[in-house]
């Protein structure tokens, strides 16, 4: 039995074939909207058991006209009863001519005002503050600005910073120093231009289907392995169950009154576990085939909705995980074994879970020979990240007139053994623990100033890191070359998260103690940034701490952004090729090991061949 047909446009998108599934499955029949014949060999959705047929749609970036007028010819010619949009082009244009279009099938979008309002990114800023949620700290530049406008900005947020555009598509770029932010800011269009304060940490998105603001279903996902440093399609998500998201989502639902489909997506911060907005998408999302997979059937609850005003019944949520296998082509460009790994992070537990679709024979032999190409393709990529060390321009200045550098203790001196996925399970058995990681516990404690289940939870923790630096042993060649490092007047810190105990007698283990000017651990501070702020005070003194040189050399970017707020030059120590290629694509020098940095700094400094 037909329950209607439905004109899905346009079907370019990855999102667009768990909607062609989903309504087809639900009995109705399915025709592909297409901007291009060629598009349907290219595509995903070009080959499929779900498409009852497909239609020519004129691209609405070459012609708006053109493109209004073939989706009413197609609702026409094959009796449309609904047109669902896909790509974010598709809903703005769909929702700004409703009335025209719906006079022959029903447009399923809220008003052109509102999605234009809400996917303006700056206008969602004013949306956190009014509604009362954190937002990351931005300035908005129009075609004439005043520069001590940019300059106090700057001032006050402190690099690094992100540089992106105010609408869909926003293609932020990251700038770590001034000359950088200049330089982006002179290439970017005369149009509106965002800057915003860099937030580490992951992605989190809160996903409904709501009817002037009740909320008729949701979903939320957390991202595990993302396109860039700076974002970009997730190529692997996971269900997520978040009260704080949960309740944030419903509330920004509520104020604007939404009605349709939409997306909010958030970062939570990694050391203090706080949820930042970062905007609203009122369309299908990249993700949307994790909630499908997951048994939250947006697709089929939209056309239900408003074709026949039925809501969706409450039914269980799947825990699963979904990847993106084809997405992670991305990586080709930078060589077999990058992307290698980045398929190895991808890689599913179940293949079910994947775009890969088994049970669409057609579309899977398609996948199979996009994935095939971009493999074939990566083997003739050559390019440095097969070196282990990558050197910027600032890193090679650096290093002529560095006054200290700065070291994070595990997974750049040494790697503690230490499974801490064991560790934070055993403090949640033992109430040491409520929150989503060990770090968020500790900051938490520490900001409310709860000083016994601090301790409780260090001390507990302590006992794991301890055992672990038992097992090291020294390291000659460290020890030699950190000595000759004292003897050019460098001095030498280090900061961990780990306490000062079991930083002194690692140190102590590897035999470099007595070149190590200061220590700084979670007991002084758990905030990364003010670790290095502490150890900067403690060698040079407070009023000397801001004017010197320094390099600071960790393994995360939580090292690369506390480096270049206290104006210092990061380093990062990786053995990964997607952390080479996430640091080529931010500009940080990466080295192998501590010793190799450390090494080519000696060469630079001294201007030799070798050390």
């Amino acid at each position: 039995m037909n329950k209607g047909n439905v004109l899905i446009v346009r079907t370019n998108y990855r999102k667009a074939y768990p909607v062609m599934e989903s309504l087809k499955k639900a009995g109705y029949k399915v025709f592909a909207g297409l901007d291009s014949r060629d598009t349907a060999l290219l595509s995903q959705t070009g080959f499929s058991r779900y498409i009852d047929g497909r239609v020519r749609i004129i691209n609405p970036n070459v012609s708006e006209e053109g493109y209004v007028k073939s989706i009413i010819n197609a609702t026409k010619k094959l009796k449309i009863d609904i047109v669902c949009p896909i790509g974010f082009i598709d809903f703005m244009l769909l929702s700004k001519h409703k009335d025209e279009i719906e006079k022959h099938a029903v447009v399923p979008t809220d008003t052109y005002e509102k999605m234009s309002a809400i996917s303006d990114k700056w206008f969602v800023c004013n949306i956190a503050r009014d509604v009362g949620i954190n937002y990351p700290r931005s300035l908005l530049l129009k075609e004439k600005y005043a520069s001590n406008i940019l300059y106090e900005f700057v001032n006050t947020v402190g690099f690094p910073l992100v540089v992106k555009g105010v609408g869909d598509g926003s293609k932020p770029l990251f700038c770590s120093n001034e000359g950088s932010l200049l330089k982006v800011l002179s290439e970017r269009a005369k149009a509106n231009i965002l800057l915003q304060e860099f937030i580490i940490g992951f992605g989190v998105g809160y996903f409904v289907l709501s009817h002037h603001g009740e909320v008729l279903a949701e979903f939320m996902h957390r991202r595990i392995f993302e396109q860039t440093p700076l974002g970009g399609a997730s190529l692997k998500a996971c269900s997520n169950f978040d009260s704080e998201l949960l309740d944030l989502g419903r509330r920004i639902v509520k104020s604007i009154r939404w009605t349709g489909v939409m997306m909010v997506e958030f970062k939570k911060e990694v050391e203090k576990g706080l949820l930042y907005l970062l905007e609203i998408n009122p369309k299908f999302w990249g993700s949307l085939e994790l909630a499908y997979r997951a048994g939250v059937d947006f697709p089929r609850y939209l056309v239900e909705f408003f074709l026949e005003g039925r809501k969706p019944e409450k039914k269980p949520i799947k825990n699963v995980c979904f990847s993106w296998t084809i997405d992670t082509s991305y990586y080709s460009k930078y060589g077999f074994k990058t992307l290698l790994e980045a398929f190895y992070r991808v890689l599913p537990r179940n293949p079910l879970y994947s775009d890969l679709h088994l049970h669409d024979p057609p579309n899977l032999l398609l996948n199979i020979a996009n994935i095939s190409l971009s493999l074939l393709g990566s083997t003739f990529t050559k390019g440095e990240l097969y070196k282990n060390i990558y050197i910027t321009d600032e890193f090679k200045i650096m290093c002529s007139k560095c006054d200290v550098i700065i070291y994070d203790l595990d997974n750049t001196l040494v790697k503690l053994p230490i499974l801490w996925h064991k560790v934070y399970g055993d403090a949640l058995k033992r109430r040491l623990v409520r929150e989503a990681s060990l770090q968020e516990a500790f900051y938490n404690y520490s900001t409310k100033k709860d000083q016994d289940s601090f301790y409780a939870l260090s001390n507990f923790v302590e006992k794991y890191e301890m055992e672990a630096v038992e097992k090291l042993r020294k390291d000659e060649y460290l020890t030699q070359l950190l000595g000759k490092l004292k003897k050019t007047g460098i001095r030498v810190a280090v900061i961990s998260k780990q306490t000062k105990n079991v930083i002194i007698k690692a140190l102590n283990k590897l035999g470099i103690l007595n070149f190590v000017d200061g220590v700084v651990g979670r007991d002084d501070a758990v905030i990364r940034v003010d670790q290095l702020r502490i150890a900067l005070e403690k060698i040079f003194g407070e009023d000397k701490a801001n004017k010197v040189s320094g390099i600071m050399v960790g393994d995360t970017l939580i090292d690369v952004k506390a480096a270049l707020q206290r104006n210092m030059t990061p380093c990062l120590i990786t053995h990964s090729y997607i952390g080479r290629a996430q640091a080529r694509e931010l500009n940080v020098s990466y080295f192998d090991t501590a010793i190799s940095m450390a090494n080519l700094l000696l060469t630079y400094r001294y201007n030799i061949k070798s050390f």
